[in-house]
């Protein structure tokens, strides 16, 4: 992206506008970077209300997320964490974070990521340990996934202050 004038410029998907972007940044006078401005929003159409846009990105981005194909996507490339976003199936924000959580050793020979997964797929209930904790571990499916979990448990069954 790039800012001018309070306009934000979106190279298009093919790349196609890389070279002038790279020439903006390189631009020796305001008059030289007016004038790639100028025939970079000639062609990207800035100004176009993406508000009335009929693609919905974050489905087609959660297809390709849950269809395993995620080489050279930061932390979700490697072959296992590929296997693991088969199993998981995310299909929300949420499960994307603790996909990232999941793929650690422990909870990967803990059983934890088995539990997570029967879980959210409904083929095993979400079980708590004590009614007090369903607010802080309904969005884990029931499991203690993050170290701000385990916090706030001590702080709602132990009295901790934080």
């Amino acid at each position: 992206m790039i800012e001018a004038n309070r306009k934000i410029l979106v190279v298009d998907d093919d790349f196609s506008v890389l070279d002038a972007y790279e020439e903006i940044l390189i631009a020796a006078n305001d008059d030289e970077a007016d004038r790639l401005l100028e025939l970079l929003t000639a062609d990207l159409s800035v100004g176009k209300d993406e508000s009335k846009s009929t693609v919905d990105s974050s489905k087609e981005t959660f297809e390709m997320v849950q269809s395993g194909e995620t080489t050279a996507v930061f932390q979700l490339e490697s072959k296992g964490m590929q296997d693991l976003i088969r199993r998981l199936q995310p299909d929300k924000f949420d499960d994307l974070i603790a996909l990232v959580a999941l793929f650690r050793p422990g909870p990967l020979q803990s059983g934890m990521v088995d539990d997570f997964i029967e879980r959210k797929h409904g083929r095993a209930a979400v079980k708590y340990l004590h009614p007090a904790l369903e607010p802080i571990l309904n969005v884990t499916n029931g499991v203690i996934l993050y170290q701000e979990q385990v916090m706030e448990i001590a702080q709602v069954l132990a009295g901790y202050t934080l």
